[in-house]
């Protein structure tokens, strides 16, 4: 299992927009205990995007590695090495503030139509099949919820409502969004595949995002892993 450690040097905040600067050191290791005659290692890489700016990238790794992208531009750092792997990812990000919107929609869609068909379409784990669009439509439904901002309302009180952060029995962690309607339980990625199954079974665009909690009064420390 990698072991991941992320440091936080020099945070500033200027301006209008707000935006912070920081400075990130992020080490991914396996334990050289670890039994095993092969290991593989992913390490997400950041990138620029609306937000945010990404400098000054630098890799240090034991073994030879390749960075892949995918088709929405993630990049993820592939390691498969006979010893246990050790990788440090130094960058700059410069973050800008995000505020979206609070009630009806300006009427730009943020979208464009290939992305609004991807962020609607049915993944391997979570499909769009009659059950999530009943489940879906009666949730919305006991809600009195009409417009797009509303329906995710709905959708999010009951997922915050009905379901327990508890990784204690077998399952969780895989976004399964069967599993996590009948568990009532599991991690965020179990949360969100059944937000955005009912979502997307309501006609609303949504993906999974995840990403560095952020401290917002300390300038420099530790972060502990990921958040989404």
């Amino acid at each position: 299992m990698a072991v991941y450690s992320i440091f936080i040097i020099g945070a500033t905040l200027s301006g209008q927009p707000r935006e912070r600067q920081f400075g990130f050191e992020y080490r991914a290791e396996v334990p050289t205990a670890t039994a095993g005659n092969s290991f593989r290692l992913w390490v997400p890489i950041p990138h620029d995007d609306d937000y945010q700016r990404i400098t000054n990238v630098k890799i240090e790794s034991s073994t030879q590695y390749r960075v892949e992208t995918d088709a929405v531009g993630n990049q993820i750092l592939c390691v498969e090495a006979p010893k246990a792997p050790s990788i440090t990812v130094r960058f700059d990000c410069a973050r800008k503030e995000h505020l979206g919107p609070t009630s009806a929609s300006t009427g730009a869609d943020p979208f464009s139509d290939a992305e609004r068909a991807r962020w609607l379409a049915p993944d391997r784990m979570v499909p769009l099949d009659e059950n999530i669009r009943k489940w879906a439509g009666e949730i919305v439904a006991a809600a009195h919820a009409h417009t797009d901002l509303e329906m995710a309302r709905a959708i999010y009180d009951h997922v915050v409502a009905t379901v327990k952060y508890d990784k204690t029995r077998k399952g969780w962690g895989r976004g399964d969004i069967y599993y996590a309607c009948d568990a009532r339980r599991g991690n965020c990625t179990d949360f969100h595949a059944i937000f955005i199954g009912h979502a997307r079974a309501m006609g609303i665009p949504a993906r999974f995002s995840i990403g560095f909690p952020i401290p917002s009064e300390r300038g420099a420390g530790s972060i502990s892993g990921y958040h989404c």
